[in-house]
């Protein structure tokens, strides 16, 4: 087919030669050198008509009312490979994310401003902060400077000593108003008791052999009050009695962010006692 030859008005008794047909009626979209030669071709357009202007390689269509550019909220195809992402690098411009590899996900970058392959997350991952174990005999355990960037606290421990109540406060503050209820079980018989220290939230009870679970849900939260759920099992000896499993939930008054914990005995704790402060994502 002929290149197209721009737009041409036929007359009564003009002859329709083969060129006439293969440059002006085969073609889809008719094309001129400007604007200016279109507007002089084509002096009454039809809505929708189209027509190829070479000198900015602009697309054209007629509205009804006036001409306008096909193009101007086009986009230019920035992909290369099967499998690539395209998206926004700054305002309106397109670019491309190749293909990430088998397992990834697609992520925001550390900036914000862009996606990215990386690996995937596990919800419920734990991530240890910061662990200690007592070579000698300490009253407090101290966890410091705990980073914002986790949805959950854990907190694992074990620790030998006398039969005392293990305590938390939180934010180094011991004159805030904390809660404490505690279930104990021990054979067939459990009993509840409200322990409303002022002071401590009570999270354990140690003895010969004790370990136990603290969970902070909210740790990080700025408009809520605080909630404590912890787990502690003991045997101090071989009787039917002697080994219990105590449950405690705490509250806190405060709502703000929790960024240093303090747990502590009445006496003191063991060495070989040992306190691990975990992140849940």
């Amino acid at each position: 087919m002929a290149a197209g030859q721009g737009f041409k008005t036929f007359a009564t008794g003009d002859v329709l030669s083969a060129a006439d047909v293969n440059g002006y009626l085969m073609q889809g979209v008719l094309v001129f050198a400007d604007s200016a030669e279109r507007d002089a071709e084509i002096t009454s357009p039809e809505e929708g008509q189209f027509a190829y202007l070479k000198d900015t390689d602009v697309t054209t269509y007629y509205t009804g009312s006036a001409w306008a550019n096909l193009d101007t909220t086009g986009m230019t195809n920035p992909m290369t490979t099967t499998g690539d992402v395209i998206y926004s690098s700054s305002g309106s411009t397109p670019a491309r994310l190749g293909i990430g590899t088998a397992g990834q996900v697609l992520k925001v970058n550390s900036g914000a401003t862009a996606p990215e392959w990386g690996a995937a997350g596990s919800s419920g991952a734990l991530t240890l902060i910061s662990t200690t174990t007592l070579t000698g005999t300490a009253s407090t355990i101290t966890f410091s400077s705990i980073p914002s960037t986790y949805e959950n606290l854990k907190i694992i421990w074990s620790a030998t000593g006398a039969d005392d109540y293990v305590k938390m406060t939180v934010n180094g503050v011991g004159t805030s108003t904390y809660y404490s209820q505690t279930t104990t079980a021990s054979g067939s018989s459990v009993s509840a008791t409200e322990l409303l220290g002022s002071t401590v939230m009570y999270v354990g009870v140690k003895n010969a052999l004790s370990s136990g679970l603290i969970d902070l849900p909210n740790y990080k939260r700025t408009t809520m009050k605080k909630t404590v759920n912890a787990i502690c099992g003991r045997r101090s000896g071989t009787g039917a009695n002697e080994t219990r499993v105590f449950s405690f939930f705490c509250t806190n008054d405060a709502t703000t962010a929790i960024s240093q914990i303090d747990i502590t005995s009445d006496s003191v704790f063991n060495a070989g006692s040992s306190f691990s402060l975990y992140g849940v994502s």
